[in-house]
């Protein structure tokens, strides 16, 4: 992230409010597969069961992370498609207590969890993200076990690039801190391309960010057909082919899990996909 800060002091103070009150209340009701924030992740665990026809799975995985947040048990990370096919996937997430029992997660041996996007092309990753209160294990987690569950095959379509050129830290006025103001949001920029001869009809965004100790904390749906969403765009709706865009998201720190709201957001990616 660079780190350049802005005092937005009356400007963006009312489209801050704005973000916080009204966006994340109808991010909630209007949710697609996965956490829109981090408070609804808290709510639903990320949910969703296993279809019975799915296949096996060929896959990697990168910047796996679990960590306690408030009274949560979140793991993050980014799956990797290794197979020829273009896939829908679901994981198992397994959790060990520090005398490598497994826990159980409401009677269950282990938590489901889709990956965020509705088709990963050959070679292509998706990110995933859950958030499990711990009052519904049974025991202190110490360890977590990733793998793959089962994949069911998709047609292939539009495959979108979100690149970030611009990531920072916007900090309102504080009297209470020391420094005298505070991290209130970050504020993303990057461009958004449909580079391939097939109209994208659902863009959705991923927004990855890392901590100071550069590690994943949190992956962030948007869905930027939401009235409310925290996205601007400098075009909206469908992606025609080879159709480029600048997006600008806002991520409030009071949605995202503790580690980042103490050790603020370092650096930020993004992943793309078209919704079915």
């Amino acid at each position: 992230m660079r780190h350049n800060v802005l005092f937005l002091w009356l400007l963006l103070g009312s489209a801050f409010w704005g973000i916080t009150c009204a966006g994340s209340a109808d991010e909630k009701n209007n949710a697609q597969p996965g956490p829109a924030d981090y408070t609804l992740a808290a709510d639903t665990f990320l949910v969703d069961k296993l279809p019975v026809n799915t296949d096996t799975l060929t896959t990697g995985f990168r910047d796996v992370h679990y960590y306690t947040s408030d009274d949560h048990f979140c793991i993050v990370g980014i799956v990797d498609n290794q197979s020829p096919f273009w896939q829908k996937i679901w994981l198992k997430a397994q959790l060990i207590d520090s005398t490598g029992n497994a826990l159980a997660i409401q009677g269950d041996t282990a938590l489901i969890i889709r990956a965020f996007s509705d088709a990963v092309p050959p070679r292509g990753a998706t990110a995933f993200f859950a958030a499990v209160p711990l009052s519904r294990i049974a025991g202190m987690p110490a360890q977590c076990r990733v793998t793959g569950a089962g994949a069911i095959q998709q047609p292939g379509g539009p495959i979108l690039i979100a690149t970030v050129f611009n990531s920072t830290n916007v900090r309102f006025p504080d009297s209470t801190d020391a420094s005298g103001s505070v991290a209130k949001l970050v504020q993303v920029q990057a461009t958004l391309e449909n580079p391939l001869n097939v109209q994208a009809y659902h863009p959705r965004l991923l927004v990855l960010l890392y901590g100071k100790d550069q590690r994943l904390y949190y992956a962030r749906l948007v869905n930027p057909e939401l009235p409310d969403a925290p996205v601007t765009q400098n075009n909206q709706g469908p992606m025609a082919p080879a159709e480029k865009r600048n997006v600008t998201c806002q991520i409030v720190y009071d949605l995202m899990p503790e580690p980042l709201r103490n050790q603020l957001v370092y650096r930020v990616e993004m992943q793309a996909f078209d919704a079915r």
